[in-house]
């Protein structure tokens, strides 16, 4: 038997994420604007209410997954600020001028990632 996160996770596959696959088959196989006008309005209405259902699943499913989410959110913060350290010291202490901006880069791209995991977690918790 499955638990209600995971029935959660099949609903939204079945009548989510399976149609939109079929139509977008439909669309992809077929060539579309020779459909009547009637069918591709049927069609349209399909994905419509596909990603309304979409939304609606992945609302319920955060709501149960937001303390999850904050716990790897601040993992990925403290590893990212690990390495940025890491490549600030690597930077400082070699000698070659090439490996200095290696380390700084990786330093500033850990730091740019770090701001943004911060910036996601502010969004975490104020959409709470």
């Amino acid at each position: 038997m499955l638990d209600k996160n995971k029935k959660w996770l099949v609903y939204r596959f079945i009548f989510g994420q399976f149609p939109l696959l079929l139509i977008w088959y439909i669309v992809l196989r077929y060539p579309f604007l020779s459909f009547p006008f009637y069918v591709q309005l049927f069609i349209g209405c399909i994905a419509f209410t596909n990603l309304f259902v979409i939304i609606r699943l992945n609302k319920k499913i955060t709501r149960k997954h937001i303390n999850a989410q904050k716990k790897t959110q601040v993992t990925f913060m403290l590893l990212s600020g690990m390495t940025c350290l890491i490549g600030l010291y690597r930077a400082i202490t070699v000698a070659d001028v090439y490996q200095r901006v290696i380390g700084y880069s990786a330093a500033f791209i850990c730091l740019v990632l770090m701001v943004l995991l911060m910036i996601g977690l502010k969004y975490i918790n104020k959409s709470n």
